[in-house]
């Protein structure tokens, strides 16, 4: 993915976006690809963000929970109403985005 595509989804999902950070997309993690991958260089928190863009995907996707042990910590990003209170491990954070797409140009 673009730079600009990885700085516009930060913006979006309203994930830190900082110089002290490597970001990577599509991540190949457990037989499987993690949306955006955040390492942290002065904390050396490896950072895992999965983004649904329906509840359909999110409930189709059985592969997450295989994610999650390379990461400190681990987070969905998604739009409001996609994942419902109570559905995730309380150990996963849910980041809810705004309703603009940040990709649009």
């Amino acid at each position: 993915m673009e730079a600009h595509k990885i700085m516009s989804l930060c913006r979006y999902f309203r994930i830190r976006n900082n110089a002290d950070s490597l970001y990577m997309t599509e991540v190949g993690v457990s037989g499987g690809r993690v949306d955006l991958m955040v390492v942290d260089l002065r904390t050396h928190e490896v950072i895992g963000y999965e983004v649904k863009i329906s509840r359909e995907d999110f409930l189709n996707d059985k592969k997450w929970p295989s994610y999650t042990p390379y990461f400190n910590r681990f987070y969905f990003a998604t739009l409001p109403g996609v994942i419902r209170k109570g559905e995730l491990p309380l150990e996963i954070g849910h980041i809810r985005a705004q309703k603009r797409s940040p990709l649009r140009k």
